[in-house]
């Protein structure tokens, strides 16, 4: 992980992902590297929870809409998402 945004693997979202990456300069170094202290300093943090904890907290927050960051927790947390989906 490198820090950078890629659009989709579909296809047809791809295009407009990529048009909208470049045109607000989204993939740019210093974003980049940002996305990675961030990343860091949060996986850090995640640490220090205990596991069951940890569990009940991202549940909590997949469960919401709209919040920012929350592509990150499912990125993240994919096994967590998978079992909330049903």
């Amino acid at each position: 992980d490198d820090g950078s945004i890629k659009p989709s693997d579909d296809q047809d979202k791809a295009k407009k992902a990529k048009y909208m990456i470049e045109t607000i300069n989204l993939d740019n170094p210093s974003l980049r590297n940002e996305r990675l202290h961030a990343k860091t300093a949060l996986l850090k943090q995640l640490k220090k929870i205990p596991k069951e904890k940890y569990k009940k907290i991202v549940y909590h927050f997949l469960q919401k809409d709209g919040l920012a960051f929350i592509s990150f927790l499912h990125y993240f947390n994919q096994n967590l998402s998978r079992k909330n989906k049903g």
